[in-house]
């Protein structure tokens, strides 16, 4: 066995990591493809108003038949991110700033992947071939697959002994409701993480399994401050009632709100990427988390409900 530091490992870890920079960067080459998204130039338009008036709540100008009614712009500071990007440097400039989304996105997931030597790149690849088609267009969903990245991130930091990282949730969910509507599922995924890891705590040898875990009233404060930050925004409850109302409402005549088709390219990847997760609890020798492993089959079913829910998967 080599010993730790030693030449062989550094060169293995010197191949693994060009493995995953060549992954990232052939990720960021697809995802940089881009096409005009229908929703755009009314998102630039509405940023570019936002920063002309200085305020946030104003009726709508636009529409003829609801013309000078107040709205909720749940979108806000996402347009306001898109005005900067597009005022600074027109077209380009919201290139950058979906590139920026992107880069950062593709970083935080090689930091998490960067203990496995060859795998690491694999899954890369998998996440990478499921995201790029949302890539194609700047939108402001780029912000929600970030955001509910760092929330996974710090779930599982709190599940891996550092309890400490639930209480990033809360401002990340706080900023969040400010950019899209995808904050329900960041919430969402919060709080059945809080009531499966409580309700887990009920079970014999808990204690044994999970001896760093943090206290139980910990967990609850860190979901009722995740609740509440939603309240963080111009429109206070009406914002979190409006993204009730819409997300509950049935759709099928918008293509992102049907079930993948499994029958397509992109549900066979989908159901490969499922296949290999499947393998990774089945034959990994680490210890199986429970905890983890059921908000991971609550994210694999979200697909089959819409298609849209597949990034976040």
């Amino acid at each position: 066995m080599n010993a730790p530091g030693s030449g062989e490992e550094r060169e293995k870890g010197g191949r693994s990591l060009a493995l995953m920079l060549l992954v990232i960067a052939a990720g960021f080459l697809l995802q940089s493809r881009t096409g005009a998204d229908p929703d755009l130039w009314g998102h630039v338009r509405f940023g570019q108003d936002l920063w002309r008036t200085g305020r946030i709540i104003h009726p709508d100008s636009y529409s003829y038949l609801s013309g000078d009614q107040p709205w909720i712009n749940h979108e806000w500071l996402s347009e306001a991110a898109f005005a900067l990007a597009y005022d600074w440097a027109g077209g380009p400039g919201l290139l950058l700033l979906k590139g920026a989304i992107s880069l950062l996105l593709l970083g935080l997931a090689a930091g998490r992947l960067r203990r496995l030597p060859f795998g690491g790149p694999v899954v890369m690849a998998f996440l990478i071939f499921l995201l790029t088609p949302w890539f194609t267009a700047v939108r402001p969903q780029l912000f929600t697959y970030l955001f509910f990245l760092l929330v996974v991130l710090s779930i599982r930091a709190a599940e891996g002994g550092r309890p400490g990282w639930m209480w990033a949730v809360p401002p990340v969910l706080a900023l969040w409701v400010n950019f899209h509507g995808g904050v329900l599922a960041g919430l969402g995924i919060f709080l059945g993480w809080a009531i499966i890891h409580l309700t887990a705590r009920l079970l014999p040898g808990w204690r044994a399994a999970a001896p760093r875990a943090a206290p139980g009233g910990m967990v609850l404060a860190a979901a009722a401050a995740a609740a509440l930050a939603l309240l963080a925004n111009p429109y206070g409850a009406g914002l979190p009632a409006f993204l009730l109302r819409t997300a509950t409402v049935p759709r099928p005549d918008i293509s992102e709100w049907r079930p993948i088709l499994i029958q397509t390219a992109y549900g066979a990847a989908y159901l490969l990427s499922l296949a290999v997760s499947a393998a990774g609890f089945r034959y990994s020798r680490k210890r199986k988390n429970p905890v983890l492993m059921i908000l991971w089959l609550g994210c694999a079913l979200l697909p089959l409900a819409a298609i849209r829910h597949t990034p976040l998967f």
